[in-house]
């Protein structure tokens, strides 16, 4: 919805009553510009109490000591919703086509969750082995873990169990990082309801539009913005910090767990191969890091847009509207 705000020189008007009370009034210091739910267009001037009905197609000159040193305020609106034009800026207000450009570049479609790809978990005993589950990142290094361990020797010794079931809490970490990555999440503050990173960037964006033109609302919707876009923010670094820490467990921290009584045969082999494997990991994941943190930064700077916006009009209430100096 546009709303063309027109202060050319040149007059014409429908009404003349109401051309010639406008065009013949001066200006002290402020015209203030109101609309309201419809986007009729009021005005006021200075200190005056009231306010007269502008005409979407009114074009009328303003003027005061010659100096043109008068200011324009303009009501509070939700950019994303209402565009304001005016002839001393007659630019697409940057706020609308940031959001529009935004949502046309969101993603669509499916994304692909961790279960449409998973393979039989590691088989063992319910009550003392940890089950390893499901990994589209690591499945294949999964299927030759189990190929190698003895199921039945890890229950008979208390050593070996422990040692198996720290391995297979790191492992089960890694649903950490495809949650984020290809999964739902859950944002505490919005109960039970899980979405895609895609989802909820969506989702911040339509209840963005909803807000009326309410100063308050809008910036009450803004925190909620902020508050969501953080934890979706840590939730990329923790997806990262447990995927280092797989990477780390195939390395470095490899002979402290995956020992001989462990893995009886292919011991070197394995260490050689999960070496390689983990350094894989970073080249598979890259892109979808990627394109979550894509999304990530473009919430990110939407909110701060928004809220820069929504400052311009901090400090200058008249008739009790939440006004902006200028255009």
């Amino acid at each position: 919805m546009v709303i063309s705000l027109l202060s050319p020189q040149a007059a014409r008007c429908q009404d003349d009553g109401v051309f010639n009370r406008i065009n013949g009034t001066r200006i002290k210091n402020s015209v203030f510009i109101y609309f309201d739910k419809d986007l009729t267009l009021y005005y006021s001037i200075d200190d005056e109490d009231i306010t007269h009905k502008l005409d979407a197609d009114m074009i009328f000159n303003i003027k005061n000591n010659h100096k043109n040193d008068f200011q324009v305020y303009f009501h509070f609106y939700n950019p994303l919703r209402t565009t304001v034009k005016s002839t001393q800026k007659n630019v697409e207000d940057p706020s609308y086509k940031a959001i529009t450009d935004f949502i046309a570049k969101l993603p669509t479609g499916a994304t692909k969750d961790a279960s449409e790809t998973k393979d039989k978990a590691l088989p063992g005993d319910d009550k003392k082995m940890t089950e390893v589950k499901p990994s589209v990142i690591l499945n294949q290094w999964i299927l030759e873990f189990v190929t190698l361990i003895k199921p039945d020797a890890i229950v008979a010794s208390e050593d070996l169990l422990k040692k198996y079931n720290a391995i297979a809490d790191r492992i089960n970490d890694i649903q950490t990082t495809e949650q984020f990555l290809f999964g739902e999440l859950n944002i505490p503050s919005t109960g039970s309801t899980n979405r895609t990173v895609s989802g909820w960037v969506k989702l911040t964006a339509s209840n963005l539009y909803k807000v009326d033109d309410d100063y308050t609302k809008f910036n009450d919707e803004l925190t909620t913005a902020g508050n969501w876009k953080d934890v979706l923010a840590e939730r990329d670094k923790d997806a990262k910090d447990k995927l280092k820490d797989v990477q780390k467990l195939l390395t470095s921290d490899f002979d402290a767990l995956f020992t001989a009584d462990l893995i009886p045969a292919r011991l070197k082999e394995f260490k050689s191969y999960s070496t390689i494997f983990a350094k894989t990991l970073t080249t598979a994941t890259q892109a979808s890091f990627a394109s979550q943190e894509s999304l990530i930064t473009q919430d990110s700077t939407l909110i701060k847009r928004l809220t820069d916006f929504a400052k311009d009009f901090s400090g200058v209430s008249v008739n009790g509207k939440i006004m902006h100096e200028g255009f």
